[in-house]
């Protein structure tokens, strides 16, 4: 046998992925591209945002073809692609009560769809995971001091220019709620960036700049006045302690200077307008009555167009000929996503969903059965408590339909279903 014969020959193999960060960071840009601008509301903000996804989705795709890298695949594929079909087919079949807004509905859900797909095809392996974290810690931060200097300066305005005034804005969002539901999502990635670093230097110090951004934070989702947004940090909290209370012993220096930091921050920042907000939840007369008889109201339209619902977006032109009460409220929106869910694409559109929620209580016990020392673990399990309070908070407001936050929701998504290994190096050819 000659030398040339018996020469090792290095052979490239399909890898998983090569986890390219410019994906990560095109990805964060796209959605705090969104959130910046006024929580993508406005045509001129969420169809660039759009367009540079899909985009960014194409560049991804020609890197993987020319470097032979697989496609990461799983299942919670099927249910999402035969939601998008569903509406697909709504619009072209015209069995929608309004074409147009089932259609820009169906360009905002591409959106969404190329977010997870990026984030699903990127994230997969601890190191873009950690840049990740660490991007969403120094976004909440900014975005939070912002939100924080605008409620004391700015007077209704957003970013001292917009005129909110009609409403109730805080931080870059038009509406509080929807503001509180983006620090639900950021919050538990937040805590993970900040654990996720690595400094060089140790010490309390350190441990109390980790914990000053998720307190800042803490603090504007207390002044933005949500009892929702409040109601849901203290679920995705419970679900911390449950999953992870074991843990915190080793960052017990993190939760110190935490506790330290809450203190200061309740010694300074006046709760009664909150308490008193949260008080009303018992008040019959209140907003929350009115949610729930329009839920019912939704229920009655689901049965009248049971099999696939009156149109994807088309509850504000449907809802006045269902509704049971004039409060001498417009209602766009039915304040709970399921509801609506229900209403606008009927049983088709639960079975979809009711299949995306089973994937994602199967991907919650896959992460929590993950070994302690994973070094994806602490992001995923942060991204599903994450998730998790959003898909919550969804019952009682419509946090999918403030476009930033649906586009974050998904980036999240694609967090916990990753599926994260190691990097592979080159092999040898003849070797196992």
């Amino acid at each position: 046998m000659n030398a040339a014969a018996t020469q090792r020959l290095y052979v490239p193999e399909l890898r998983p992925n090569p986890a390219p960060l410019w994906a990560v960071y095109a990805l964060m840009l796209c959605v705090f591209f969104a959130i910046a601008g006024f929580g993508g509301v406005y045509s001129y903000i969420w169809a660039p945002t759009t367009i540079a996804l899909i985009f960014f989705v194409l560049v991804l795709a020609w890197q993987k073809t020319v470097h032979h890298a697989n496609w990461t695949w799983h299942p919670i594929y099927l249910p999402m692609l035969a939601y998008a079909g569903l509406i697909l087919w709504q619009w072209a079949s015209r069995h929608t009560a309004y074409p147009g807004n089932t259609l820009t509905g169906l360009v905002q859900l591409a959106a969404c769809g190329a977010a997870f797909f990026l984030a699903l095809n990127s994230l997969t392996q601890p190191r873009a995971m950690r840049h990740l974290c660490l991007g969403l810690w120094i976004f909440t931060g900014l975005l939070s001091l912002e939100a924080l200097l605008q409620l004391s300066t700015a007077r209704g305005y957003i970013y001292w220019f917009h005129n909110a005034t009609y409403a109730s804005p805080m931080g870059p969002y038009v509406y509080h709620n929807h503001y509180a539901g983006c620090l639900d999502l950021l919050f538990p990635l937040a805590i993970a960036g900040s654990l996720g670093w690595r400094p060089r230097q140790r010490g309390w110090e350190i441990w109390t700049l980790r914990a000053l951004i998720p307190l800042i934070a803490f603090a504007s989702l207390v002044a933005c006045n949500s009892r929702g947004g409040v109601l849901i940090f203290a679920f995705e909290a419970l679900l911390f302690l449950l999953l992870v209370g074991r843990e915190l012993r080793k960052y017990r220096h993190f939760v110190l200077s935490s506790l330290v930091l809450l203190v200061l921050i309740g010694g300074i920042a006046n709760f009664s307008p909150l308490y008193h907000h949260l008080e009303l939840l018992g008040n019959r007369r209140t907003s929350y009555s009115d949610r729930l008889r329009v839920t019912e109201d939704c229920l009655h339209i689901f049965a009248q167009h049971f099999w696939s619902g009156t149109g994807f977006n088309t509850f504000a032109v449907v809802y006045p000929a269902y509704q049971s009460k004039d409060n001498g409220q417009l209602w766009l929106f039915a304040h709970n996503d399921y509801a609506q869910m229900l209403a606008e694409t009927g049983f088709a559109g639960l079975v979809c969903v009711a299949a995306f929620l089973l994937f994602w209580i199967l991907a919650g016990w896959r992460i929590f059965r993950m070994p302690a020392k994973s070094p994806q673990r602490p992001f995923q399990l942060a991204a599903w408590i994450a998730g998790s309070g959003f898909l919550a908070y969804s019952i009682g407001d419509f946090q999918f339909h403030a476009p930033a936050n649906a586009l974050l929701f998904f980036l999240i998504a694609g967090m916990v279903f990753a599926q994260v290994s190691a990097p592979k190096n080159m092999h040898l050819a003849g070797q196992p």
